[in-house]
């Protein structure tokens, strides 16, 4: 990955991987497969392997993020989700919004140190929706066997509810590839499992400090690693920490 700050540098770069790029308020223009594209607003940059790529130089420092997959990884899960054969892009840029805010989420993700549930899940739902893009797509799902995945996956983390899930573990139980199964959950119930998870918790913990357990204990008790994990992400949900809840109940 590639997380840059108010940056100007002019990149002739030979790519081994697959890569996509976004920059949140910056227009990109660049040259790839002899032609010049411009990324804008929910556009991102998509580039395969065994390509060149030279950047014109930005009018003002700008702040982008890259994204890449060695490519036996990328065509691993390309083959778990159901793609046939080599997927290519046929164009250099690609009009994604929801690409685009993945790919920015993963980043901030990865900046914030967050759990490898979070991070995996991420990373999963970049490769999904670059596939979306790709000449050769992923075989299509029937929605009862979305549901029926979506719906396996939120009972298997309500059931762990204090304990460590993989994305990996996930997929096994709902029955379908992590790949899809990632983005299908956020569609479906609003949030990314590792998300959904914690918003399980958060309540689970408040119902606790209501019968007047103290905020560390409840904390281990719904699964946070520890009472400033549990604050974190109670504060977030609630936007109060879990002691002044406390003292505001009793």
């Amino acid at each position: 990955m590639l997380i840059a700050k108010a940056d100007q540098t002019v990149w002739r770069v030979y790519h081994e991987n697959y890569a996509v790029a976004y920059g949140p308020a910056s227009v990109s223009t660049y040259r790839y497969r002899g032609r010049l594209h411009v990324a804008g607003a929910g556009t991102c940059q998509l580039i395969e392997p065994g390509e060149c790529h030279v950047t014109v130089p930005f009018e003002n420092p700008a702040d982008y993020d890259v994204v890449f997959f060695d490519p036996h990884s990328f065509l691993e899960a390309a083959r778990e989700i159901g793609v046939k054969g080599v997927p290519h892009f046929l164009s250099g840029a690609a009009k994604s919004p929801a690409l685009c805010a993945a790919v920015n989420r993963f980043s901030r993700s990865v900046e914030a140190n967050e759990d490898a549930f979070a991070q995996q899940t991420w990373r999963a739902i970049c490769i999904q929706l670059m596939l979306d893009l790709a000449e050769r797509k992923p075989s299509s799902l029937s929605a009862s066997d979305q549901f029926h995945a979506v719906n396996q996956a939120r009972s298997h983390l309500i059931e762990r509810l204090e304990e460590r899930v993989t994305l990996d573990e996930l997929a096994f139980h709902s029955g379908i590839d992590k790949y899809r199964l990632a983005r299908l959950f956020t569609r479906h119930i609003g949030l990314p499992p590792h998300a959904f998870q914690n918003r399980v918790r958060v309540e689970r913990g408040r119902i606790l400090l209501k019968t007047g357990m103290a905020p560390a204990t409840a904390a281990a008790a719904v699964g946070f690693a520890d009472q400033s994990h549990f604050t974190r992400h109670f504060k977030r949900v609630l936007g109060i920490t879990p002691a002044r809840y406390a003292s505001a109940v009793r």
